[in-house]
């Protein structure tokens, strides 16, 4: 059975529609016989919003919710995009503009969480979705700005959501349990803070800095014997396999096995899957589900890869296929199986990570007469060659400024800013090379 995937990505990047000959387009046409079929959506097309987070299709009406670090929540009925307001009545939250993380309950509804935002999609007057903030139904004892939510996900019909803190339930009226795991105020990957949340297969695991992972059993979480490695390397994915071990995927260490009723935790034998986790960075995701085949989908700064239960690789998809980049933060299946994918914020184009285009840097007529040792680029009166540019000064320029963005976005570890606390908006950053 051949599959027929979809996907959607969105990014910081502007696309220019060309014509083809007729010759071309027969190329094009032999090229993508077999692949998947792509097709991208730019920034222009969603009204700029800044960087995405997260896609997921309705149930209820089919339209497509997506949300971003800035541009508040956007929805797309197929042919235009719209940004959804904060009811105005809501009390106890910011303008929305950073949303994050979306779940849909079995009835539809759906919810919203960003920073210092829970939220919940209801219809105002004139039949249109907004988001109505429930920031205001937590105890006072916690000062809902301070509450950088991460994860999101659906348990018996509760919401469960983190922040390195604390995690929440919802039980659609009201906040009906807390659990607090640090009472430090430091930073993301301080000993004690959460970090990596998922459900798998209807239960619930958690993983803490400095101890490693927990599960939800009986409104308590528990600790996984064994899973001390996990304490100081990240886990980004959380898989049930049909053997019922635990399969987690990690950036730092590759793949592991965990075997619950041996409490054995052992690395995968299948060292490609394993450099290839690290080398790409996987992603994180709070509930990775499969195809309808039964195949993994793992999302990455690699493009996608699509492995099976024996932990094989069958396929890849990135750049090569039609993706305008390689670097995907979120995946979301929809019922027709197929792929809603979303471009991570430090993608290649991506606006709020400020790189000086080299056209921008002034060349003095007449160099000034330096000593040895480190130089600044006003003053080299030839452009800097990046190893494989080729070309005229101009060309050169373009060149160099695309390969040190892919370099950058290569090397740049993403979460950094969260660890350090810092808190969301437009950063810049400096480059310094020597």
């Amino acid at each position: 059975m051949r599959l027929i995937i979809i996907l959607l990505f969105l990014f910081s990047f502007n696309v220019k529609s060309q014509s083809l000959s007729d010759k071309e387009f027969e190329n094009r046409l032999n090229f993508e016989r077999g692949n998947y079929a792509i097709q991208n959506y730019d920034q222009n097309f969603l009204g700029r919003p800044g960087f995405l987070w997260m896609a997921m299709k309705s149930k209820k009406d089919n339209l497509l919710y997506m949300t971003t670090a800035g541009g508040g929540l956007l929805e797309y009925d197929g042919v235009k995009v719209r940004r959804l307001d904060l009811k105005k009545d809501s009390t106890y939250a910011f303008d929305g503009r950073f949303t994050r993380t979306l779940l849909q309950m079995d009835d539809g509804t759906i919810y919203v969480t960003g920073y210092a935002h829970f939220s919940r999609l209801v219809e105002n007057d004139l039949g249109l979705m907004e988001m109505e903030s429930l920031m205001n139904k937590l105890p006072d004892s916690i000062d809902y700005r301070l509450q950088q939510i991460w994860g999101m996900t659906e348990l018996n019909n509760k919401v469960y959501f983190y922040t390195p803190v604390f995690i929440f339930r919802w039980d659609g009226e009201k906040f009906d349990k807390i659990w607090k795991f640090s009472e430090y105020a430091g930073g993301r990957s301080s000993k004690g803070k959460v970090h990596g949340f998922a459900k798998v297969d209807g239960t619930i695991y958690m993983r803490r800095w400095g101890h490693g992972i927990y599960k939800l059993v009986n409104d308590q979480f528990v600790f996984l014997e064994n899973t001390e490695l996990f304490g100081d390397n990240r886990i980004e994915l959380f898989y049930k396999l049909k053997n019922n071990n635990l399969l987690l995927l990690s950036r730092n260490v590759g793949a592991y096995l965990y075997d619950s009723n041996n409490k054995k935790l052992s690395k995968s034998g299948n060292e490609v899957l394993n450099e290839w986790l690290i080398k790409n960075y996987v992603y994180v995701s709070d509930d990775l589900r499969p195809f309808s085949d039964g195949t993994i989908p793992i999302h990455s700064r690699g493009g996608l890869l699509i492995i099976n239960e024996e932990l094989e690789i069958l396929n890849k998809v990135n750049s090569d296929d039609g993706l305008q980049v390689d670097n995907i933060s979120a995946v979301f299946i929809d019922d027709n199986q197929d792929i809603e994918e979303i471009i991570p914020p430090d993608s290649e184009g991506g606006e709020d990570i400020e790189i000086v285009d080299i056209s921008d840097i002034q060349e003095e007529d007449e160099p000034e007469e330096i000593d040895d040792g480190d130089v600044d680029f006003i003053l080299i009166e030839d452009v800097p060659i990046f190893p494989g540019c080729k070309g005229n000064k101009k060309e050169l320029k373009d060149c160099f400024n695309k390969k040190m963005q892919k370099h950058f976005v290569k090397k740049f570890d993403s979460d950094l800013p969260n660890e350090l606390g810092l808190p969301p908006g437009k950063k810049r950053l400096i480059m310094l090379f020597k």
